[in-house]
Formats: C-alpha cells, sequence, structure tokens
C-alpha cells in the first residue's frame, strides 16, 4: 500500500436493502434486512478487488443500516474503524466539501 502522506481515498457508504418504515420504528434505527445483507455480500469481493490496498476513509452517516453496511465492507477491507458524520444521514453535501478538505 502506498502510503506517501497523500489523503485517503473517502468512500461514502450509504446502506443495502434496509427494512421498510413502520410505527414506532424511528427512520434511524431501520436495520438491514437479511436480503441486503446477503446482496451486499455478494458484492464485496468486487468492492475489495477495486479498493484494496488503497488508503482509505470510510464515512458513514449514523443511521444503523448505513452503519451495518459500512461494517460489512470495514470487515472485509480489514479497515479497524470508520467515521459517522451527521451531514450524510441529513444529506447535507456542502458539508462533504468541508469535511474533505479539513486535515486528517
Amino acid at each position: 500500500m502506498s502510503d506517501k502522506g497523500e489523503h485517503p481515498r473517502i468512500v461514502l457508504v450509504r446502506h443495502a436493502n434496509a427494512k421498510n418504515r413502520a410505527p414506532g420504528l424511528p427512520d434511524i434505527d431501520r436495520p438491514l434486512t437479511g436480503k441486503g445483507v446477503r446482496v451486499f455480500e455478494a458484492l464485496l469481493p468486487q468492492a475489495v478487488a477495486h479498493l484494496n490496498g488503497q488508503r482509505l476513509a470510510l464515512w458513514t452517516s449514523h443511521a444503523l443500516r448505513a452503519r451495518q453496511t459500512a461494517e460489512l465492507l470495514a470487515q472485509a477491507l480489514a479497515i479497524n474503524d470508520m467515521e459517522t458524520h451527521d451531514w450524510i444521514y441529513d444529506g447535507d453535501w456542502a458539508q462533504l466539501e468541508a469535511a474533505r478538505k479539513a486535515p486528517r
């Protein structure tokens, strides 16, 4: 892996298929479905082949389903941590540029 001080490649992780909205289940707490996990796991070999060996920063929202998806990707890439950002869940993409330029 090249690590000559360059910035890491930012990987924004949204989510795989999640449980439908339901009364009493806040949107933020919707988990992945079994199908969502299986479909995403089937895509992991391609993602690993594309991303492996690069200096990466995994960013996701604080929504349960997004964290679950990012954790699957992090495990496949042997990455120990990821960052959660409220602005990803909120869709405040103007914050992406500021976060991307912030010192790491």
